[in-house]
């Protein structure tokens, strides 16, 4: 009689397979529990990106409806969590990355196809794959470029409504007819080297400003450093170097930047 085959190792490489993916589990919940997009910076931008599913006519829910916001706001807060722990950038979130997320191509897929299922929706563990499945897509929507690039969009359209304010760190002559002007931004929006439109210093309005350079900062604070440069008349320099300095920006996407340098 032949010997009878092992299948003990089988049987034991089964058995740690599945206690890794239990901890795999356990541990992206647990990520995912970190992450404060319940508090009120997050809340109000999933509402705004909901806005969509008005337009959709075979998803029957009413955003207007308590508990129907509820169920759609759970969903695309999973989906969004469940992006920010794939990709590791938990610590990097913030309202206008959220917003960028949460419009993408599968976030609003998977949505819809969640409340297709049911509209009293608990996010259970097939609820959870769906949105796994959807996050690890191959989806040009959710590369991390283009989160980027959304999310600067979007800080430029509330930047256009609103004004930006900035802090000037520091000014300097380069040359006797070159003013130079170092800014920092608390919000990265997409501002290039020839965008300025008009530059006024303590009432005065310098010819040729440029943005000279530009450097981004993705992990602290002040995100965005630019230096402008202005060609200054001899006659202006005592004014402009009067404190508190004063300065008006305005871009030629219609953003007005304010900022003050008290001494």
């Amino acid at each position: 009689m032949g010997e009878e085959a092992d299948t003990t190792e089988p049987a034991t490489s089964a058995a740690q397979s599945a206690n890794q993916a239990a901890v795999s589990t356990a541990h992206a919940a647990a990520s995912i529990a970190k992450i404060p997009l319940f508090d009120v910076r997050y809340r109000w931008v999933l509402h705004f990106a909901l806005k969509w599913l008005r337009n959709v006519p075979d998803v029957e829910v009413d955003l207007d409806n308590t508990a129907h916001l509820k169920t759609a706001y759970n969903c695309l807060s999973a989906f969004v969590q469940q992006y920010a722990v794939e990709r590791g950038i938990a610590d990097k979130l913030e309202p206008m990355r959220v917003a960028a997320i949460a419009e993408s191509s599968p976030a609003r897929a998977t949505v819809e196809d969640l409340l297709r299922r049911d509209h009293s929706l608990s996010l259970d563990q097939t609820a959870r794959a769906m949105i796994e499945k959807a996050v690890n897509m191959r989806d040009p929507s959710l590369e991390p470029a283009a989160i980027d690039r959304r999310a600067r969009d979007r800080r430029l359209d509330f930047a256009r409504a609103f004004g930006l304010h900035a802090t000037i760190q520091d000014v300097d002559m380069s040359t006797p007819n070159a003013f130079r002007m170092h800014v920092a931004f608390d919000e990265d929006i997409p501002f290039e080297q020839n965008q300025i439109e008009t530059l006024v210093i303590n009432g005065v309005a310098l010819v040729g400003a440029q943005i000279v350079h530009i450097a981004r900062n993705e992990t602290g604070r002040p995100r965005m450093l630019a230096t402008i440069s202005a060609n200054v008349d001899k006659s202006a320099v005592a004014k402009l170097k009067e404190m508190p300095m004063r300065v008006t920006v305005r871009t030629r996407d219609k953003v007005q930047v304010q900022a003050v340098k008290m001494a």
